[in-house]
């Protein structure tokens, strides 16, 4: 604990400075404990609405960069430096903590995706940005220290996590016959003129897909892939991703292919691909079969009996190479991008070498990128950020509950009775947040409206509707939940636990009028997270580390 000392006043006399050192010491205990006290009151409250201030993740929403993980009873503590953004404008890809617009009572924490005056689609797993056209523009590419941060393990990791210890074991497809694997190395013979290939298969888990329990240590991906709750979500194909290998060849290799194959629907084939031959390199974009791009070459040496580490990357739009850690070139993908939602196996990773006697592949590793999707936002409409606003996702984006899909609705209220606004004018109207749960499910804290039962069972009328406004005042209206027939205007599925609200009094059932909130004020922006200083062990996985 830090201690805060007062400082005494130096007096003008000429008495000893022993002796005045003592006599302060025996006369002014009381005082300056006082001082001392107080100073130290005035810091702490001076320290937590203008400089730090330690937050709790509850929820899964920026996981793995901050876990609030149920499942595996992870929840991270977080130091947030709350003077950052009194000096200096938040920058896209920061992670922020904010004031959530439709409940300002509570603090989120999400990550800048969209800035002031942006106008932008969700596609592909990215922010693609679009002119005063609709043409489609390349990608937003993310700052190499926020995007080293974002990458995915898929391999070793998920071999590990099936408690395997074998890449031929269903996660890579080797061909021709006669491989052989020992130790993580795996060895072929390719005699001049023959070619071997090992392509990135992952049956079981769905291959270059994002699941949910990719970039988490074993012991918590093993507790989230545990959780029925957790893995009830859809998953999709990706094709921002990386391969990375060391090949050790016994003779030069007449060539070498790293590929990625990407299959949209209704759409050419694109193979986008590392080609070397000779000592030569390229990047290429192939289009059903015809090459319509491609990078100056530029050297890439594979010299007989050496391992060279090789990496191969499509993230944002871009290709990248990579030579035993160097980035030797990059190829915009532009306008080959890659825009449609993609099915698992849609995006496929290959190695092809021809030649080079015997070759051994080692420190093999494939990851994906953060894998953004639009949610329940209408696909190919752009969202336009207004001035001084922000558009927050988090990190896992399908746990969730950000800027895509944040709703408000407007109730009204005559003598304690929830009412249409619409039908009745002289109402009081309320604006509140919109998170609906099925009445048969726990009360959740972000929960909007609550409906409170008379009796615990189904058949039990509700009564009673709890609404939390903007401003986080609690209101308790009489209503009803319209049972019969099942809304589906809030996007829950048909079922009678059905949160729909119709209002008591009135004709028929009526749902509240519901708009989408889908920006943060920059008053909103509260600061930005700077370390997080729990769990460490042996309480739990370690989890200190400053955040980018």
């Amino acid at each position: 604990m830090a201690r805060l000392y007062a400082t005494a006043a130096v007096h003008a006399d000429h008495e000893p400075a022993r002796r005045r050192k003592k006599k302060a010491k025996s006369t002014r205990p009381v005082r300056d404990n006082i001082e001392a006290f107080a100073i130290a009151i005035l810091f702490a409250v001076l320290l937590k609405p203008f400089l730090l201030e330690a937050y709790m993740i509850p929820t899964p929403s920026m996981q793995p960069a901050m876990m609030g993980c149920p499942p595996a009873g992870v929840h991270d503590r977080l130091i947030v430096d709350k003077l950052r953004y009194a000096l200096i404008e938040p920058q896209r890809f920061d992670i922020a903590v904010f004031r959530y617009p439709i409940r300002q009572v509570q603090s989120y924490v999400k990550r800048i995706v969209g800035m002031p005056n942006d106008r932008f689609v969700i596609a592909g797993g990215n922010i693609v940005p679009v002119d005063a056209e609709g043409r489609e523009q390349p990608p937003i590419r993310k700052p190499p220290r926020v995007q080293s941060d974002l990458w995915k393990e898929l391999f070793p990791a998920r071999m590990a996590l099936d408690g395997k210890s074998r890449a031929l074991d269903g996660y890579f497809a080797a061909a021709p016959g006669g491989w052989n694997e020992a130790d993580g190395v795996l060895t072929v013979r390719a005699e001049r003129g023959r070619s071997v290939s090992l392509t990135y298969t992952d049956d079981a888990n769905g291959g270059l897909a994002d699941r949910i329990f990719d970039g988490y240590p074993t012991s918590v991906a093993r507790a989230i892939r545990g959780d029925p709750d957790t893995m009830n979500r859809p998953f999709e194909g990706v094709a921002d991703a990386r391969i990375a290998f060391r090949l050790t060849p016994a003779a030069t290799p007449e060539n070498l292919a790293v590929e990625l194959d990407v299959r949209q629907r209704g759409k050419k084939p694109l193979r986008m691909a590392l080609l070397v031959e000779g000592d030569r390199g390229r990047l290429t974009i192939r289009e059903a079969g015809t090459e319509v791009k491609a990078s100056e070459p530029f050297a890439f040496p594979l010299p007989a009996g050496r391992a060279t580490g090789v990496r191969f990357t499509h993230v944002d739009g871009v290709l990248v190479a990579e030579r035993d850690g160097e980035t030797l070139a990059e190829l915009s993908c532009h306008p080959w991008i890659v825009l449609d939602d993609l099915g698992v196996k849609d995006a496929t990773l290959t190695i092809a070498v021809r030649g080079g006697d015997r070759l051994e592949f080692s420190r093999l590793r494939v990851e994906r990128d953060l894998h953004y999707k639009r949610g329940s936002l209408p696909k190919g409409v752009p969202i336009v950020v207004p001035e001084g606003h922000y558009f927050m996702m988090g990190d896992n984006p399908e746990q969730s509950a950000d800027a895509r899909e944040w709703r408000a609705i407007t109730v009204g209220e005559v003598d304690g009775r929830l009412v249409d606004p619409q039908r009745h004018p002289e109402a009081r109207r309320i604006v509140g947040n919109l998170r609906p749960k099925p009445i048969s499910a726990p009360v959740d804290a972000d929960e909007n409206p609550v409906l409170v039962t008379r009796a615990p069972n189904r058949q039990g009328k509700p009564d009673t509707v709890v609404f939390t406004d903007l401003l986080g005042e609690v209101h308790v209206l009489a209503g009803s939940p319209n049972l019969d027939p099942p809304s589906k205007a809030y996007g829950m599925s048909a079922d009678i636990d059905d949160p729909g609200v119709w209002f008591e009094g009135d004709a028929a059932p009526r749902q509240p009028p519901v708009q989408r909130v889908q920006f943060v004020p920059r008053e909103h922006v509260l600061g930005r997270p700077l370390l997080n200083f729990w769990p460490i062990w042996p309480f739990g996985p370690m989890r200190f580390h400053f955040i980018r």
